[in-house]
């Protein structure tokens, strides 16, 4: 969308601006515009890990409330196509599935599980059907290792999308 200008008319009170209602609808447009941008995080965690390793953190370091979706997210609004979290590892286990754990504060609120002999994560999050979580100002996100993490997975990427609110 873009910008929104209220109109002010020529001069006071000479009716030619726009409506008490239409200047704050306008308004209220480009305020949802501004707080409903993206908030991406992505990183990539290179060779093997431990088991239960924590072996990424990021803090919320802005003063919105983040969702954060799977690529079943209902909740409005969605986000766009191929923005879903994207979760790859360098190098497969072939032998049997592996489930990373993703905490909030020290609480699982989803989990990427890797299907034995897969380089692509599946997520879930807990939230029913929205398929989110709410993460807030100097909230900790945290990427867990399996535990045991097996022996041949390795070099985890992800990629995590939210919206401000």
């Amino acid at each position: 969308m873009s910008k929104q200008t209220i109109g002010t008319g020529t001069s006071n009170n000479d009716g030619t601006g726009d409506t008490v209602r239409t200047a704050f609808t306008k308004s209220n447009s480009n305020f949802t515009e501004l707080y409903n941008r993206p908030y991406v995080i992505g990183f990539f965690a290179g060779g093997d890990f431990a088991d239960g390793e924590v072996f990424f953190r990021h803090t919320i370091g802005e003063n919105a409330t983040l969702r954060f979706y799977d690529s079943d997210g209902q909740a409005s609004p969605l986000p766009d196509p191929g923005t879903a979290p994207k979760f790859t590892v360098e190098t497969k286990d072939p032998s049997v599935e592996r489930v990373f754990s993703i905490t909030l504060d020290n609480v699982e609120v989803g989990t990427v599980t890797f299907a034995a002999d897969s380089y692509v994560g599946v997520a879930a999050f807990d939230g029913g059907t929205a398929g989110y979580f709410d993460a807030v100002l100097d909230s900790e996100i945290r990427v867990v290792a399996p535990n045991p993490v097996g022996a041949t997975i390795a070099g985890l990427s992800v990629t995590l999308l939210g919206f401000r609110e």
